[in-house]
């Protein structure tokens, strides 16, 4: 018989809301990071984490599995490998997932609330990726952003709203212990 294990799985793991999170890779000694959220363009929905982490781990062809893509694209430098050796490559691998709840999702809200609550999200992610991609000590997955926030951002938010989102997103950077 093989051994078994135990996954408890918490309540905040399967809440829907929107997410920012950060997923710290060590894979052969180097660490590299992923920035994401949840909260989705086009349909009326925030994942839970548990959702999320779920997606980012689907074998084939998938929008969702950016875990997968970039671990074969840059940590394996594009290495031609079936999903066996892919999942034994993964397993010599630590993943961390550390989630930071922006928003509440209500299915109730309406579209307006839903895209303001997702814009918000995303630009959190989006200054997270620009401060993280500075240190040129990390190695950050993510494709490249050139600024702070994003025109779409900047042009669906205030001065004032924009630099509430840079102090959440500078908590956000204390707490995940970067301090760049």
């Amino acid at each position: 018989m093989r051994d078994s294990f135990e996954i408890e799985i918490k309540p905040n793991w399967i809440t829907s809301a929107y997410y920012v999170y950060v997923v710290t890779i060590i894979y052969n000694e180097n660490t590299y990071l992923y920035i994401g959220q949840t909260g989705d363009n086009n349909y009326h929905s925030a994942r839970a984490p548990l959702y999320r982490i779920g997606g980012h781990f689907a074998k084939g062809t998938s929008t969702e599995n950016q875990i997968i893509k970039y671990f074969k694209e840059t940590v394996l430098a594009k290495q031609e490998i079936g999903a066996f050796e892919l999942e034994q490559k993964l397993k010599d691998s630590k993943l961390n997932y550390k989630f930071w709840s922006i928003c509440d999702f209500d299915p109730n809200d309406s579209k307006e609330k839903h895209t303001e609550k997702r814009m918000k999200a995303q630009a959190v992610e989006h200054y997270l990726i620009f401060k993280l991609q500075e240190d040129k000590n990390l190695t950050v997955l993510n494709s490249i952003v050139k600024e702070e926030f994003s025109k779409s951002k900047q042009k669906h938010f205030d001065e004032k709203g924009l630099s509430a989102i840079g102090n959440d997103a500078n908590k956000i950077l204390k707490e995940f212990g970067y301090e760049g």
